[in-house]
């Protein structure tokens, strides 16, 4: 990925300086640590920084390192007049607003007092301006990694927190069809059986009537009536019943909102992620359930990856689009290859059975609400073992996805 860096340093000489160490950090080492590249923004005072950081919460474009001077004028064209604490008004802004992943403060001061109210303020490290060559990298990388370990137990928090409502519903949804399947049947063979019994013994029609076995039938007609409807009254609060529309929307939107969210997870177990490039596709859909599922599909086999399998070169998720415009169903397939899910699972997930969360709330768990999340009937999940064996391919397809 390629990392956003703010530096605020209003020296153009020590500026100058900054960028040329950043530019020549270990490309190798960028890589192993999913760094693409840096996307450098300067900002030259505490103003112009505390706009640039504004702007970045306000496009939900958060800045992951600031490299922060201290010593800086308040307003753009002015001379640095005041104390090393001015630039700590940026720091606090920063952090009120959690608008920087990760701050290191370029300095040449060293005091205790100075540092620790630094460190109060969410700073991560130091750097001496005077020993850029020497730290500046290894402070960087060390700050990145710690970035990308809070932000993918973030990913994985996110995760649960997103998929345990969706279970609930998902159990309140198969009780509410079976429970409706069930009414329904009463309903249907009470009426039939009471014509049958009114025919065969020739009661007529009165509803009043005293025979024993009718009035038995009746009343059991009359409970499925009003059980039928007290549970649909309670639908809606089970989040069962929704009032949403389908909303068209760009599939190019949707996959990047998937991409820039699970990312830092992906780098932070040294998976490669392949997401498809330009689709130019709209779709007909409910976007909060499709990048649910789509987010499961492609982040859920690494919650399961063990120590050992972390440790493996290679590991590899790719997502592949095959769009049937005239079917007007699109299919997102996900491949893996660093483990086959287990063959009964899979088969309880294609059957649309909810799979045991086990200690980890595993890929089978999250795949297995993913199913239940689409309760409207317009998309559905395949799990199956890729051809050799050494991983899995989820299928999610969509089947009304084209106006």
């Amino acid at each position: 990925m390629k990392i956003r860096i703010l530096v605020v340093e209003d020296d153009d000489k020590a500026y100058k300086q900054i960028v040329y160490y950043l530019n020549i950090i270990n490309r190798e080492r960028m890589a192993s640590r999913g760094i693409e590249d840096f996307h450098i923004v300067r900002a030259i005072s505490v103003e112009g920084a505390v706009a640039l950081l504004r702007d970045s919460v306000t496009l939900n474009n958060s800045i992951d390192l600031m490299l922060l001077d201290l010593a800086l004028p308040r307003r753009d064209g002015e001379q640095f007049t005041a104390g090393k604490d001015v630039g700590l008004e940026v720091l606090e802004f920063a952090r009120k607003q959690n608008a920087v992943r990760a701050v290191i403060v370029l300095t040449i001061w060293s005091d205790s007092e100075f540092m620790l109210r630094s460190f109060r303020g969410g700073v991560h490290d130091f750097v001496d301006k005077k020993d850029l060559d020497a730290t500046l990298e290894e402070r960087l990388m060390i700050c990145w990694e710690s970035v990308v370990h809070h932000e993918a137990n973030r990913v994985f928090l996110d995760r649960l927190r997103t998929l345990i409502p969706y279970g609930e519903q998902g159990v309140a949804y198969l009780f509410s069809k079976c429970f409706s399947d069930l009414t329904q049947a009463v309903r249907i063979h009470s009426s039939q059986l009471c014509d049958e019994i009114r025919e065969r013994h020739g009661l007529g029609a009165d509803p009043r009537t005293k025979d024993p076995i009718l009035m038995h039938v009746l009343a059991l007609e009359q409970a499925s009536e009003r059980a039928s409807g007290q549970w649909h009254r309670q639908m809606g609060s089970l989040g069962i019943i929704d009032e949403k529309e389908l909303q068209e929307v760009s599939l190019d939107v949707l996959l990047e909102s998937v991409r820039k969210d699970i990312e830092y997870a992906f780098i932070g177990r040294s998976v490669e992620l392949v997401m498809p490039k330009a689709t130019n596709l709209r779709l007909n859909c409910f976007p909060k359930d499709v990048i649910t599922i789509l987010r499961e599909i492609t982040l859920g086999g690494i919650v399961d990856l063990d120590e050992r399998a972390r440790q493996l070169a290679g590991k590899r998720v790719e997502v592949n689009i095959l769009p049937h415009v005239n079917q007007g169903r699109i299919e997102f397939i996900c491949n893996d290859n660093f483990h086959t899910m287990d063959q009964a699972l899979m088969e309880a997930i294609n059957q649309n059975m909810f799979a045991p969360p086990g200690d980890r709330f595993g890929r089978a768990w999250g795949l297995s609400i993913a199913q239940h999340i689409d309760a409207r009937g317009l998309s559905f999940i395949n799990v199956a073992p890729t051809r050799q064996g050494l991983g899995t391919i989820v299928t999610f397809t969509i089947t009304s996805a084209f106006a």
